[in-house]
């Protein structure tokens, strides 16, 4: 096994265990009484980044109040506006190219 193979295979076993921890931090948050207001969720980020966001709108999707709206761009829509929750995603990950 590669040492790429090994960190993939690491992070699948670690995924319960910062799922866990992310849940119960979550538990933590106190929203503002303005978030009501929030009629549209937005998720930014390219590839990997947007797996959280696709997670949470199938396992929650019949608890959800708003929708979840995936942008795979640079820039917002001009449909986002002061009613939006904009969530940026991002991973950063070291890709090392052999010579």
């Amino acid at each position: 096994m590669n040492q790429n193979e090994a960190n993939y295979l690491k992070s699948i076993e670690l995924l319960g265990a910062q799922i866990k921890q992310s849940y119960n931090e979550a538990l933590k948050i106190k929203l503002p009484v303005n978030f009501k207001e929030v009629n549209k969720i937005i998720a930014c980020g390219m590839g990997g980044s947007q797996l959280g966001a696709e997670l949470i709108k199938e396992l929650f999707a019949d608890k959800l109040t708003a929708p979840i709206l995936q942008v795979k761009d640079y820039s917002l829509p001009s449909w986002v506006d002061k009613n939006s929750l904009i969530f940026l995603l991002f991973r950063l990950a070291i890709h090392l190219i052999p010579h």
